[in-house]
């Protein structure tokens, strides 16, 4: 309203043109990893700002209102309206900005000068920081995670994938003056492909890293007394990550590392993994291979060292006296000593058949006793904090309460393409590794 009233000029012809094309360019947004969806529509209704003004501009943002593809997906009526509504506070701030610069300008025109390149960068960013702000802060309330660690990691990268679409609006704006509105349909054709490459490799990337999980998932779902392992070890590693006020890219990669620290087991013997007795000599030191192994798997792959490393040690003890590097105290990575806590934790309260089970408070006790030999002692008290302030102390791991077995491996989806493409190999050097095993 403010806008309306404040800056009148309204261009109806505009209106029209740039809701047809935000309202197909927002069908094709694409997730963020963390929560939120990117798409062109920024860049078209920068290219609306920079033509028509303000104040089309921000009737523009409530045909968001008539996107079918929101409705389909029964998306809550709450993040609807908070969606609009960011896009509205946002144009308007840029509008505001942008016509303060530059209040001579002309609606329908478009003009390259240095108050106008600047009007245009200090709006465009303007709309970016805002609307990036208050979908970081609503994300930071909702998941109770630290506001300036979520910007930072989900939104802030993408700052020059903003910049091109500012770019692609200049450019969109001087052809629509200069050829007339018929350009804006042609203009559309590279906004969407620049958000489509986007997409595919936000999508790439995660189809690696799932294939990858469901593979250790499968593993596991071998072995009734392993099943979900991974997951529950991620799960406690992520709750002593935000103790340790680790950002959220840390946290994820932390993440990541939990799923896949058991990976190299796939060339372990499962006759040995499913053992109902205690190991021999022989046996342990195959199991003992297993990091290393999980670490040439993931050194060939597009993930950062970190996770590697964090496999590669998660079995070296805080006195130096673990595998396979004898690494002690601080020269074990930070992520490795956290995984070495709450893996071990995970299969003391799990049952086996050759050995006594744990009760949570059992564990908990046994980790302290352990803590500045086998744990680092931090971690150990901020662990132990976390089990009894968010878990049930007695409750224990039984194989009879975890789904397994060919019901987990029927519900996980492997796209095998995906995995016989595995950048560097990866899936072939799996393979190579359990027929090098079998000979």
């Amino acid at each position: 309203l403010y806008i309306t009233l404040n800056y009148r000029n309204f261009s109806i012809l505009g209106f029209l043109y740039f809701s047809v094309l935000i309202l197909l360019a927002d069908i094709f947004e694409a997730p963020l990893i963390k929560g939120g969806t990117v798409s062109v529509l920024s860049g078209l209704s920068l290219a609306c700002l920079f033509l028509y003004g303000p104040s089309t501009a921000s009737w523009v943002m409530l045909v968001i209102l008539l996107n079918i593809r929101e409705w389909l997906e029964k998306t809550p009526w709450y993040k609807f309206i908070f969606n609009v509504c960011q896009f509205l506070i946002s144009i308007g701030l840029s509008g505001i900005i942008y016509k303060s610069i530059n209040p001579t300008i002309l609606i329908g025109t478009f003009k390259i000068d240095i108050n106008h390149l600047l009007a245009i960068l200090l709006s465009s960013m303007v709309f970016f920081i805002t609307n990036t702000l208050l979908t970081a802060g609503v994300i930071a309330i909702s998941e109770k995670i630290n506001f300036f660690s979520i910007w930072i990691y989900s939104y802030l990268w993408l700052t020059p994938f903003h910049l091109i679409l500012t770019a692609l609006a200049v450019l969109v704006a001087y052809l629509h003056q200069t050829y007339g509105s018929v350009t804006l349909l042609l203009t559309l054709i590279p906004l969407i492909l620049t958000q489509y490459v986007y997409y595919l490799r936000i999508r790439e990337k995660q189809a690696l890293l799932q294939n990858v999980i469901n593979l250790v998932r499968v593993i596991e779902a071998k072995d009734e007394y392993t099943a979900g392992h991974s997951m529950r070890v991620a799960e406690y590693a992520e709750k002593v990550a935000r103790k340790l006020r680790l950002s959220e890219f840390e946290i994820e990669l932390l993440k990541n590392a939990a799923y896949l620290h058991d990976i190299g087991k796939i060339r372990t013997d499962l006759s040995i993994l499913k053992k109902p007795k205690k190991l021999k000599l022989d046996e342990w030191d195959q199991i003992k291979e297993h990091p290393t192994i999980g670490f040439e798997i993931i050194s060939d792959m597009a993930i950062p060292k970190s996770v590697g490393l964090a496999i590669l040690y998660h079995h070296e003890k805080y006195d130096g006296s673990g595998y396979p590097g004898k690494l002690e105290k601080d020269k074990i990575p930070l992520f490795a000593r956290i995984l070495c806590v709450v893996d071990s934790f995970d299969a003391m309260v799990t049952t086996r058949e050759y050995k006594r089970t744990f009760t949570m408070e059992e564990a908990a006790q046994e980790l302290r006793k352990e803590a500045g030999t086998h744990f680092d002692p931090k971690i150990v008290n901020i662990f132990c904090k976390i089990l009894e302030k968010e878990y049930n102390m007695i409750e224990v791991y039984k194989p009879e309460e975890i789904t397994v077995g060919e019901e987990i491996i029927k519900n996980v989806n492997i796209n095998r393409d995906m995995l016989e493409n595995f950048k560097g190999e990866t899936w072939k050097k799996i393979i190579s590794l359990r027929k090098k095993k079998r000979k």
